[in-house]
């Protein structure tokens, strides 16, 4: 199932893989815009959290 958004960013195909264990934060919301944004940022954020609960915690601040 492809993904398009209103300004069509977006197109393609979606695909992932799920890590157990990979926290799952929400996206951002802003006056600037309708509806949440910041996917590349969420993602870096999910994974970076990850990492800092398995060792590497000064890459997080909790």
């Amino acid at each position: 199932m492809g993904v398009n958004d209103d300004l069509g960013f977006e197109i393609g195909v979606e695909s992932f893989k799920i890590i157990g264990g990979v926290l799952d934060l929400n996206q951002i919301y802003s006056s600037l815009w309708t509806g949440p944004s910041g996917c590349s940022p969420t993602s870096a954020a999910n994974i970076m959290k990850y990492w800092s609960s398995r060792g590497y915690s000064q890459l997080t601040k909790d």
